[in-house]
């Protein structure tokens, strides 16, 4: 192959993948033609987030061949190409950040210096900076034109810029238009802009038409100006900013509330702060309903009126019926919208005393949140259907239920239908009772859960090898119908100890001795001074029954 097909054969290599340019011969790899097509497909690549390491690796090669980096021409083109290699083109006795004209083609490459295909430009919640800035001359961060890219393209900012160009116009324009400032923040450099240029309307304009949250930086003059205003809104989170003439403008709220950068956090809006919307505006339907469009919790913060309003207030309870808590009496004694409240997550402790024993209501609370504080202490004695509507999500309010009435058998019947775990909160006697039995597990055979196992297994053993606080015990309870626990902790020392319960299924087996398979399904507890944990298992432990208890390896755990 000649060298005008090897080289043909290579610029094809590099532009299909960059990587290849390591493999080539010797001549090739220092081929400005063929190294400018690696760099090229690279940074093509690199806008895909191709591999950083691939774009060093090319750096270090061009570093490695002083030839290319002492060919001012080839060194224009590379960073003509990607701005990040100016600070890697340095040969001997040559530093091409000092050259004017290769700073301001890397300054306008497509991939510069500052730009996200780049090296420089990184934003903290301060400043800008780059390393190449750093190593720029004093003479060309003098330079306007080169402070124009630089600013313009967030290779510095402000802090950087010479005192006597910070009031230029032209380098204001250039700082406050950089793409960086497209952001839902506010870029504190602005501060370093002089008095002047803050209430030079063309530099605000220009600002708050990339970010309106940079409206807070213009002078007051320029914060009570309505077309400023109107663009500011619709570009950011500027209402809470505005003069208060402007706030109590209905346009321009609206332009707030319906922008594309709605306020998140309620410091705008309808805020209960005093920057937000004039109160004569919270008492316009159409201006709430916008906010709450956004963020329906915005209802909190209308006038009384509305928030006293029936109708109006429905609006709010259909979406979110803990707003309840925010309604006024009224509406807090309004059937219907205590009810839509109760219906979406709303609590009746927050509607107003005349309703909160009511029977519907009690019933609606129960089927949404099932809560045993709502309503009267006694209405869960006094009403049967209620006590089982709320068995039907929380059984455990059995515990508190008259004794008399888990001793019923039609009851017993009626709740473990509704739900089967009432069956442990039951007497004795319908425990054991086989009609009970099946009404709450109808697909399992009781003789497969033996009654003489039933109760709760202990071990407690005392261990010092770790310090005078060790122990370990565990306790193993077996219910009817399957339904098991498995308490274990381990103690180290006094402030070390893993303790955990999981629960799940019991199973009995007399095959070739009697045994008892534990399965446990969730697991919850937690370790040392930690938070309480629970999470899905598939554990298995099998015990073996003997007298007195049953054992698993070395533990034997006594019946209590």
């Amino acid at each position: 192959m000649g060298d005008a097909e090897a080289k043909a054969a290579a610029l094809k290599s590099v532009t299909q993948d960059p990587e290849t340019l390591k493999g080539l011969s010797e001549g090739l790899q220092s081929d400005r033609d063929v190294v400018l097509a690696a760099m090229v497909a690279l940074t093509r690549e690199t806008e895909r987030d191709f591999s950083s390491n691939s774009k060093m690796n090319l750096l270090t090669h061009v570093q490695s061949h002083e030839e290319l980096l002492g060919d001012r021409a080839f060194v224009l083109e590379l960073v003509g190409i990607n701005g990040l290699c100016l600070q890697h083109c340095n040969s001997k006795g040559r530093d091409y950040v000092n050259d004017r004209e290769v700073l301001l083609t890397a300054l306008r490459s497509p991939n510069g210096i500052g730009s996200p295909g780049g090296i420089g430009g990184s934003y903290n919640s301060t400043y800008y900076y780059d390393k190449v800035w750093d190593k720029v001359p004093k003479e060309l961060k003098a330079d306007k034109e080169v402070v124009l890219l630089a600013v313009h393209e967030h290779v510095c900012g402000m802090r950087t810029v010479p005192e006597e160009l910070k009031a230029d116009k032209d380098v204001a324009l250039a700082f406050v238009t950089c793409s960086k400032f497209n952001k839902p923040f506010h870029n504190p450099e602005m501060e370093l802009l002089p008095p002047a240029l803050l209430a030079d309307r063309d530099v605000i304009s220009a600002a708050v038409s990339t970010n309106g949250r940079l409206l807070r930086y213009a002078s007051e003059s320029l914060r009570d100006d309505r077309e400023l205003a109107l663009i500011a809104v619709a570009n950011g989170d500027a209402l809470s900013v505005l003069s208060e003439r402007l706030r109590d403008d209905k346009e321009v709220v609206m332009r707030a509330l319906t922008s594309k950068y709605p306020a998140e956090r309620l410091v705008d809006g309808l805020s209960s702060g005093a920057k937000s919307a004039s109160n004569r505006l919270k008492e316009d339907k159409e201006v709430v309903l916008a906010a709450m469009e956004q963020n329906v919790f915005q209802f909190r913060f209308a006038a009384e009126s509305l928030r006293d309003d029936v109708p109006f207030a429905l609006q709010a309870l259909e979406r979110e019926g803990k707003l309840l808590s925010s309604c006024g009496a009224t509406v807090k004694a309004d059937r219907e919208a205590v009810l839509t409240a109760l219906r979406n997550g709303g609590l009746l402790q927050d509607a107003a005393e005349s309703l909160r024993g009511d029977r519907e209501m009690l019933l609606e609370a129960v089927k949404a949140s099932a809560q045993v504080s709502d309503g009267p202490q006694d209405w869960k004695v006094a009403d049967r259907g209620l006590l089982l509507a709320m068995t039907t999500r929380h059984p455990d309010v059995l515990e508190s239920a008259p004794k008399e009435l888990c001793a019923e058998k039609a009851f017993a019947l009626e709740a473990v239908q509704c739900n089967s775990g009432a069956l442990k909160y039951l007497s004795k006697e319908n425990q054991a009772d086989p009609d009970v039995g099946k009404a709450a597990h109808p697909n399992l055979n009781p003789l497969d859960f033996p009654a003489h196992l039933h109760g709760s297994y202990d071990y407690y053993e005392k261990d010092e090898s770790y310090s005078d606080w060790g122990s370990s015990s565990q306790t193993l309870t077996l219910e009817a119908y399957g339904v098991a626990k498995y308490y274990q902790q381990v103690v180290m020392d006094r402030d070390t100890d893993d303790t955990y319960t999981t629960y799940g299924k019991w199973s009995y087996s007399q095959d070739p001795t009697p045994t008892v398979t534990f399965k446990g399904h969730t697991k919850t507890g937690k370790q040392n001074y930690g938070s309480d944990t629970t999470r899905e298992v598939s554990t298995e432990t099998i015990f073996t029954v003997v007298e007195g208890g049953v054992q698993c390896g070395r533990l034997l755990l006594k019946k209590l």
